[in-house]
């Protein structure tokens, strides 16, 4: 396991999946299309339990332009500055299941934000990185 700082926020728009896990290929399919320059940003997903437990996952992609939000019909969201701990899944498609096992040993950190999320860093198409934020 490594840290990473995230020097500044990075502000991304945030597109629902129905169903998690599920939809969450369709969804990063459907952002993907949605924005046209799409090559051209970084993707993420986010994800965390909500009050009854369920996963709530949203693809995300870096946002360009101030507003694109609104544009786009997405949700803004921020993710914060700050240090990380991470695992770099290589071809994680090949190995689908290993995501969740790898959160599972990043939320069992003992040092991780109590109101942070799980966040995947899209590295290439084939390369994951699983991140939780730590507490500062």
């Amino acid at each position: 396991m490594k840290t990473l700082t995230i020097v500044n926020d990075i502000a991304v728009l945030c597109l629902k999946a129905p169903i998690f896990p599920n939809d969450v290929s369709t969804t990063h399919n459907q952002l993907h299309a949605l924005i046209s320059d799409s090559k051209n940003r970084q993707f993420f997903g986010i994800s965390h339990p909500n009050k009854n437990g369920e996963i709530i996952y949203k693809a995300a992609i870096e946002q360009k332009i101030e507003n694109e939000a609104k544009f786009f019909n997405l949700e803004p969201f921020t993710i914060s500055k700050g240090n990380y701990a991470f695992i770099d899944l290589i071809d994680y498609y090949k190995n689908i299941p290993n995501v969740e096992i790898t959160f599972k040993k990043l939320i069992a950190l003992p040092n991780i934000n109590p109101n942070g999320f799980c966040l995947e860093w899209y590295l290439t198409s084939r390369d994951l990185r699983c991140m939780v934020k730590l507490n500062d």
